[in-house]
């Protein structure tokens, strides 16, 4: 449900940006971003592996922020969104089912984390995450 809410809020914004007569601009968070690394029901590192291994196009590694931050466009690269709502984020790896039964293992990489993503293509930028 949060990732529809998220969706329609991004074609509300596109379509009002459209009739005012401005150029379009990508909603803040990218849809992209959303499915592939926002998960707002996870709470666990179970959560977390689940959450990875029912993405679009799962990957090898994926990196999964907790919750429901808020997120702004970053004044020094407009190009760039990210969270202004410290969240949990986990680092989750595939693995063989015998080792897990979601095919993923998960780890903190920490509790107050930052981080940004390509307003373009929705491409987290894992390696300039911040965590304190």
């Amino acid at each position: 449900m949060n990732k529809f809410l998220h969706l329609v809020a991004g074609l509300a914004i596109l379509v009002l940006v459209y009739f005012m007569g401005f150029s379009a601009v990508e909603p803040c968070p990218h849809p992209a971003f959303i499915d592939h690394h926002l998960c707002s029901y996870c709470h666990t590192l179970q959560d977390a592996a689940t959450f990875s291994k029912y993405r679009t196009n799962p990957s090898g590694r994926n990196t999964v922020f907790f919750g429901h931050p808020q997120f702004e466009v970053k004044t020094y690269r407009a190009d760039r969104c990210g969270n202004v709502d410290p969240v949990k984020v986990a680092v989750c790896t595939r693995t063989d089912f015998e080792t897990s039964p979601t095919g993923f293992a998960c780890n903190w990489m920490g509790s107050t984390c930052y981080g940004e993503h390509s307003l373009t293509t929705g491409h987290l930028y894992y390696r300039d995450i911040k965590c304190f």
